[in-house]
């Protein structure tokens, strides 16, 4: 089914619900629609899934006459990449649903109704690609779905029987990304999407990835620009902060395991690059002798790290209801939290408390989140 080369979605006008092709009239009233739904763009949960070309055609109807259905069907809005803007590596095009969580899951319900009768491109109905869910999920959003030692994804099988898998990081056609794959039957796949929307729908880094175009983010492309010339066009950061420099917030490595970092850039520019950073560090960790884990024949070995941190930083560290926070104890393995600072109300003292690999990790977390910040804050003047 053609559809051109329009991206879709269903956005309601306050009125009913009409479908709209990417085409805004340039009145005063169109115009502050438009505004006021691009600055809840990234606040709402969200969930992105990959379907066959063939199934977004069933989904959209022709012209878009069905969206506006969906829309009062479910309450969910829906959006759809064009005919030609796929995601890398594949063949299939990017849909976001977002709304209430009860209401993404209905409609999520009905696309794996779709995929389920999609037909491939000989026009015969592609019985394995049907019994599949794709799922796009940010680098972080994704160590949600793990969980910590694997738990949160055995539970998911276990409850819904259904197979679930993740891309390994370096596998994932988009750096910075990872694609989840549900297999079973109809009621297995709608179960097992069930719990995975439920856990990552509100994540504030799930929420925030919004983007339907993916040309220019191939991993190993011909447009796909690198952290460190990205960096150097903004001017970033070097690798490594003189620490004294920074009030002793710089980004210079704790004296443990100097080359634990070898190779981290700053200017990390999303929360996912966080992830892949602990992720790095924590395979750098475990490649490293015994005495370098926190414990030398059986002697337990904890480590504590304080850092004095202006309390403009303080909040983007904590992130929106803690979720930053949370994802570095997660990643690192390590116990972190704020207390009052001896520099008074302009600081506040951070604390890591763990083994030497816990610390080390939670430490470069907490400095490539404070070089981010920094950098973005050097962009906004």
């Amino acid at each position: 089914m053609a559809m051109g080369d329009e991206s879709y979605d269903n956005q309601s006008d306050g009125e009913g619900t009409v479908t709209r092709k990417r085409d805004f009239k340039n009145d005063e009233e169109s115009n502050y629609k438009r505004d006021a739904r691009r600055d809840n763009i990234g606040k709402e949960p969200m969930i992105k899934v990959l379907v066959p070309n063939d199934a977004a055609g069933a989904i959209i109807g022709k012209g878009g006459a069905n969206l506006g259905d969906l829309k009062n069907r479910y309450g969910a809005t829906i959006r759809i990449s064009h005919n030609r803007e796929v995601y890398p590596g594949t063949d299939e095009r990017i849909v976001a649903l977002t709304g209430e969580v009860d209401h993404i899951i209905d409609l999520h319900n009905y696309v794996i109704d779709k995929v389920a009768d999609a037909r491939g491109p000989d026009g015969t109905k592609d019985e394995r690609r049907g019994g599949m869910v794709k799922m796009i999920l940010p680098n972080i959003t994704a160590g949600l779905i793990i969980g910590k030692g694997g738990a949160t994804i055995k539970a998911m099988k276990e409850e819904s029987s259904a197979y679930i898998d993740l891309t390994g990081r370096d596998e994932s056609p988009v750096h910075g990304e990872r694609i989840l794959t549900i297999k079973g039957s109809t009621e297995q796949r709608i179960e097992a999407a069930r719990l995975v929307i439920n856990k990552v729908a509100s994540d504030s880094d799930n929420m925030a990835n919004t983007s339907l175009k993916y040309s220019h983010r191939a991993r190993g492309g011909e447009q796909r620009e690198s952290r460190d010339s990205r960096d150097d066009r903004r001017g970033g950061a070097s690798r490594f902060h003189d620490n004294r420099k920074d009030g002793g917030l710089g980004s210079a490595p704790p004296p443990h395991n100097p080359n634990a970092v070898l190779g981290m850039g700053g200017g990390a520019t999303n929360l996912s690059n966080l992830a892949e950073v602990a992720q790095q560090l924590v395979g750098l960790a475990q490649g490293q002798s015994q005495a370098s884990t926190g414990s030398v024949d059986g002697i337990k070995t904890t480590v504590q790290i304080q850092m004095e941190i202006p309390e403009v930083l303080v909040v983007p560290i904590v992130g929106i209801n803690g979720n930053t926070l949370r994802e570095f104890i997660q990643f690192s393995g390590a116990k972190i939290d704020f207390s009052r600072s001896e520099l008074g109300m302009s600081h506040k003292l951070l604390t890591i408390h763990g083994d030497l690999n816990q610390t080390q990790i939670a430490y470069h977390l907490v400095n490539q989140k404070i070089t981010q910040i920094r950098n973005e804050l050097a962009l906004r003047r």
